[in-house]
């Protein structure tokens, strides 16, 4: 009886250890997020970026060479990858909603709420959420702790861009500053539980401010490349907008559809944005040398994105709020631990909404469960491999374009920004900042495969909050075949073949993808 009571216990034992053994280990997550950064890195193939701590950090993870935001807007592009949900599901396109209103909204999981709820302290630094969109940065649904974000200052005499003296004040430095100091809490106090740290950083939201050390990398602006299209397109009712984003600062007020800014004044303003990536790039670095310094290289998930892109004055664009290249197609890099790197570069088009089904599964969790009905793909399952995700990777982006500027902006605090290109430009639309999505009077559609991108521009139903397809008077189809670089926005979107016949075909299979969504 002994001996059959010791077996019973070690194979208790045995059973234990081969369960504990079986179950993946769960990672620690390191989630960070620019606001309006481009690809324009040295690890894209934008030699005239200093962005050596991101470069170094590409080497070491994989880079995402097609990688896309649903909406190129701050936080309508928030509330679709937190969600992991498309616009058309959150039903935020502008700056007056968020994801959580609607019904189905309010019982929507997200992707810091999947790591709370799998017993992780999830925290953030910085602006990972959209301010009041959702109230409280969406604590405590997502959050152990309630978030803090730094509002960044605009420049002295409302200008464009400026340099600032280095200071520990400055936004990104206060927000690299909390994560750091989050880390360490975890470290002393929370360690019993793995963690999600989100950091938000925003130097390169406009205005385009950096700090003098920043400036130092880039002397003088005579060096900084313009854009090889800086003309709006003659053809284009909604692809191209009135710059009420830019004109209204003090040293803009000249834009308008025929009148791009001067060739001197570009190159200035590109290179302040560089330079705010410059200091992103420092920032984004300190919180990777803490990870190392608490030895936890090995157990933490990192990833590094934008929320969207930025144009620089390509096709006389200079904000996002586009369907193009220049304003859908963001950086992601994602490091695994111990930087476990199989593949270097992954090809494929990718969307952000595929980080909330890959993300909690390189942590090591179970994948969300398939009743939430999200679109995103598992990008773990190709990290080995570099094969498509997707039997036709695509990337889905949309953006909303409104007639009346004035209600547009109303509220923002610029209330003359529509005034400064009215009598030159006032047969454009802008895109509806402020508008009551029931009011949006067209709303566009893209799709971005491997080889092409589809645009088609339709008619709003404000009542039901879909697309009127059969009024459709816009479209756009660009030739990507030729597009092998990491980041080349100058010379695959300058011609518009939609009317070509010989892509009638194409048009047709891209069309019926944009359909689906």
């Amino acid at each position: 009886p002994m001996a059959s009571f010791r077996a019973a216990v070690l194979l208790v034992v045995a059973c234990a250890t081969a369960t504990q053994q079986g179950a993946p280990k769960r990672h620690h997550v390191l989630f960070v997020v620019a606001d309006n950064m481009r690809p324009s890195l040295g690890a894209y193939g934008v030699s005239v970026v200093q962005s050596p701590r991101i470069d170094r950090f590409a080497e070491q993870g994989t880079l995402f060479s097609r990688a896309y935001c649903q909406v190129a807007w701050c936080s309508p592009s928030r509330s679709s990858f937190l969600s992991g949900r498309r616009p058309n599901v959150t039903k935020a396109w502008n700056f007056v909603d968020s994801f959580r209103n609607t019904t189905a909204g309010q019982r929507m999981v997200t992707l810091p709420g999947v790591f709370k709820q799998a017993g992780y302290y999830t925290v953030s630094a910085g602006k990972v959420f959209h301010p009041q969109l959702p109230p409280n940065f969406d604590y405590p649904e997502s959050w152990s702790e309630l978030p803090t974000c730094v509002e960044k200052p605009g420049c002295p005499n409302h200008t464009m861009t400026c340099e600032f003296e280095d200071t520990p004040n400055a936004t990104d430095v206060v927000t690299a500053d909390k994560a750091i100091s989050l880390l360490h809490n975890w470290h002393q106090n929370q360690s019993s539980r793995p963690f999600f740290l989100a950091v938000g950083f925003q130097s390169t939201r406009l205005p385009w401010s950096y700090p003098a050390s920043a400036g130092k990398l880039y002397p003088s602006a005579d060096h900084i490349p313009g854009p090889k299209w800086p003309h709006a397109p003659q053809d284009d009712e909604y692809e191209w907008f009135r710059p009420t984003e830019v004109n209204f600062y003090s040293d803009i007020h000249n834009i308008s559809h025929n009148t791009p800014l001067g060739d001197n004044l570009r190159r200035s303003v590109r290179r302040a944005y560089y330079a705010a990536i410059s200091h992103i790039d420092t920032q984004f670095g300190r919180v990777l040398d803490t990870l190392t310094t608490l030895g936890l290289d090995n157990s933490t998930v990192v990833v590094f994105f934008a929320d969207h892109g930025q144009t620089l004055g390509e096709h006389d664009m200079w904000s996002m709020m586009s369907l193009m290249e220049t304003s859908l197609r963001v950086p992601l890099i994602v490091r695994l631990p111990g930087s476990q790197r199989e593949v270097a570069e992954y090809p494929h088009v990718v969307e952000l909404v595929d980080l909330m089904t890959t993300v909690p599964v390189l942590a090591g969790l179970a994948p969300p469960p398939a009743a939430w009905n999200l679109p995103g793909v598992d990008l773990s399952r190709v990290l080995g491999s570099g094969a498509p995700a997707r039997a036709v990777p695509r990337a889905i982006g949309q953006i909303t374009r409104c007639l009346n500027c004035s209600r547009s902006y109303n509220g923002t605090g610029h209330a003359t920004q529509c005034q400064w290109d009215q009598a030159r430009d006032a047969r454009y639309t802008v895109p509806c900042c402020m508008t009551p999505r029931h009011r949006f009077d067209v709303m566009g559609t893209s799709v971005r495969t491997d080889d092409w991108r589809y645009t088609i521009y339709c008619a709003w139903n404000g009542n039901n909050l879909t697309i009127d397809w059969s009024n459709c008077p816009e479209e756009e189809l660009f030739d990507h075949r030729a597009d092998t670089e990491r980041y080349d926005v100058d010379s695959y979107e300058n011609e518009n073949v939609a009317d070509d016949p010989r892509f009638a075909s194409v048009k047709t299979q891209l069309k019926a993808l944009v359909a689906q969504r």
